[in-house]
């Protein structure tokens, strides 16, 4: 009897635990841009550096959370793709840093 409640319980625990990491890997990405700043620019050719500050929350019970390489910045004025260059990991967030080259509309 008692073993057949340790053996329930363990089966329970890893179904729980696979399901929420699924979850977090597809619902892991904020969709922001995060805190942005011009660096550097290039208006004869279209071209301006952006660094981008992003929070992503670290649950302390929950699944670890993947952190993505690149992500895709558009806010309606600038589009590129941003790369990740830093991070840092407290208790309750993950703080990335991102940078990369992005071009205006025209």
């Amino acid at each position: 009897m008692y073993k057949k409640f340790i053996v329930s319980v363990l089966t329970l625990g890893f179904l729980v635990t696979g399901v929420s990491s699924a979850q977090a890997d597809e619902l892991n990405i904020p969709k922001n841009n995060g805190t942005c700043k011009n660096i550097t620019q290039n208006v004869e050719a279209n071209e301006y550096v952006k660094g981008c500050i992003k929070i992503f929350p670290n649950p302390l019970l929950g699944p670890i959370v993947r952190i993505p390489n690149t992500f895709t910045y558009d806010d309606d004025i600038y589009q590129g793709t941003l790369q990740l260059v830093s991070q840092e990991r407290s208790s309750f967030s993950i703080v990335c840093y991102y940078e990369g080259t992005v071009t205006k509309y025209k």
